[in-house]
């Protein structure tokens, strides 16, 4: 097996899950707090889009950036709001999810982080490592050569 070292990734995924967010309904004051979070990160806003599902119902918000985006999806009936922010670059996602909480006056947060494309050697890994055939039943594995 050949060993490689990280060198550091291409970008940082952040998965949210945002309990007890406060004006979830109101997309333009949503909007607002997301561009403004998302100016709090350092990246740069390209367009958005952010709908509202009716009276009492939620927001969909996609914010398209240069390095990447951020979605948001409301249900305040449950007073739940679900984000995915992917920012690459020098951009902080941290950032724009903590003005976020603080705008919204969040309650209770879970956050999962993911690297996104693993730099080993100073390139980009190409080909990942090989699964073991034990470790995935009933997937065909592409770089097979049989």
């Amino acid at each position: 097996m050949t060993h490689f070292r990280t060198l550091g990734t291409l970008g940082t995924h952040v998965i949210a899950e945002l309990w007890g967010a406060k004006d979830t309904a109101r997309p333009a004051l949503l909007e607002a707090a997301v561009c403004n979070g998302i100016r709090e990160s350092g990246a740069t806003i390209i367009t958005s889009h952010f709908h509202h599902f009716g009276n009492v119902s939620g927001v969909t918000g996609m914010v398209l950036l240069a390095e990447s985006h951020l979605s948001i999806h409301t249900w305040p009936e449950h007073d739940y709001a679900a984000l995915d922010i992917f920012m690459c670059g020098s951009c902080d996602p941290h950032r724009a999810l903590e003005y976020l909480c603080r705008t919204l006056e969040v309650r209770n947060l879970q956050v999962s982080e993911f690297r996104r494309g693993s730099l080993l050697s100073g390139k980009l890994r190409t080909q990942p490592e090989p699964i073991p055939e034990t470790s995935i039943k009933g997937c065909i594995h592409i770089n097979d050569e049989k």
